[in-house]
């Protein structure tokens, strides 16, 4: 399923068909906990998150009614502790995650393959941010 947004139109079109290559379609490793969440959820529908009538969300509405509350809870949850949390989209969240796996010594092929990527060179030049600390410290520049 892939999602497109026209924001001349202001409106979204959701395409459930194959995907736009081969390395799309993949199995995604997740750990035993949410395995467990997922196997608990009422089955109503080929999708995993699906709307009240079975459907798929249309993925704006998604990110606004359960995308963004998750992040202004947690946000609002570690500004208690005294920690800042910026609030990001979905896309700038994976961007992080991708980043973070492979600044801290993932293998770089899994992580590709982990993404969707056919090859590193998509991941390492688009989605892999490093800060200046960390290029530092894996140069051994101090």
């Amino acid at each position: 399923m892939s999602s497109a947004f026209s924001s001349s139109k202001n409106i979204s079109l959701t395409v459930i068909g194959d995907t736009k290559n081969q390395y799309r379609r993949r199995e995604i490793p997740i750990d035993s906990v949410l395995c467990r969440i997922l196997r608990g959820l009422p089955q109503t529908s080929e999708f995993v998150f699906c709307n009240k009538n079975g459907g798929n969300h249309n993925p704006r509405t998604w990110a606004r009614r359960h995308f963004d509350v998750f992040m202004s809870d947690m946000r609002d949850f570690y500004a208690g502790q005294g920690i800042e949390i910026p609030l990001v989209n979905a896309h700038q969240l994976r961007h992080t995650r991708l980043s973070q796996l492979v600044n801290s010594g993932k293998n770089p092929i899994a992580v590709a393959k982990f993404a969707g990527h056919a090859n590193m060179n998509m991941l390492l030049e688009r989605y892999v941010h490093s800060s200046i600390g960390e290029l530092r410290e894996q140069l051994g520049i101090t």
